[in-house]
């Protein structure tokens, strides 16, 4: 769950901005910009490793979730776009909403 800076930063940032705080808001933009990098890399590797075991990622990743996550259902809500453009599919990101219900 890596990529939940992905989905919390940005309401940081929108605080911020009310506050006027531009200080604060430089340093969310810098931090999310970092993290779409850092989840865009995992996320190559995760399909990566997948392919070279023959698995398929998006099912892969559903099996993993379950077995590991210790916070019982993944919190939605999730910043579809700023994870797609780090490498998630639709389809894993249409599943994560779906167990957050």
């Amino acid at each position: 769950m890596e990529a939940r800076g992905l989905d919390v930063t940005p309401g940081l940032i929108a605080k911020f901005e009310k506050l006027g705080d531009k200080a604060s808001i430089a340093l969310l933009n810098r931090i999310l910009t970092d993290e779409v990098g850092h989840v865009e890399r995992g996320s190559y590797w995760f399909k990566f490793v997948c392919q070279q075991q023959n698995l398929e990622p998006e099912a892969q990743y559903r099996h993993l979730l379950a077995q590991y996550y210790e916070g019982g259902k993944p919190k939605g809500p999730f910043n579809r776009e700023m994870r797609i453009i780090a490498g998630f599919s639709n389809a894993e990101l249409d599943w994560l909403e779906t167990q957050s219900l």
